[in-house]
């Protein structure tokens, strides 16, 4: 999937594979990293337009996701391994639909600017230290109560 979206936006973008090797990872536009320490994957994050997070299995909360916005860069991901607070959503992870979602927001960014501090103050009013804090001692008050 990566490797089909990176061909189809080579025009675009550049992108970065950080994390375990993926085969195919290599040409003009795409660069394989490998595994890095968290601060170097959150640089990475900071530093790209846009983190693709195209989950094939349901996942509850995309960690990845959120701390992409917390670095103030747009998520693009999928209904099947996300929640609609992480960023823009495609129903399935599939090639065509990631591009095309992709060239959107890239576009987007052109025309109006990319606000990495809105973005960042988002993710943090919904998921937030205090926020999620406040869900989890509610919900064991829910408990306790019965």
């Amino acid at each position: 999937l990566f490797v089909a979206v990176a061909k189809a936006l080579y025009d675009r973008a550049h992108f970065v594979h950080v994390g375990p090797t993926v085969t195919l990872l290599s040409g003009p536009v795409i660069r394989h990293i490998g595994p890095q320490p968290h601060a170097t994957t959150l640089a990475w994050m900071r530093a790209a337009s846009l983190v693709m997070v195209p989950s094939v299995q349901a996942d509850a909360l995309p960690r990845v996701a959120l701390e992409a916005q917390a670095q103030g860069t747009r998520v693009l991901g999928s209904t099947r391994g996300g929640i609609p607070e992480t960023g823009a959503m495609v129903a399935e992870p599939e090639a065509q639909e990631m591009v095309r979602a992709a060239r959107t927001l890239l576009g987007a960014e052109r025309v109006f600017g990319h606000d990495r501090a809105l973005i960042r103050a988002d993710v943090l009013d919904a998921f937030g230290p205090e926020v999620t804090t406040a869900k989890v001692v509610a919900c064991y008050a829910g408990i306790l109560r019965g």
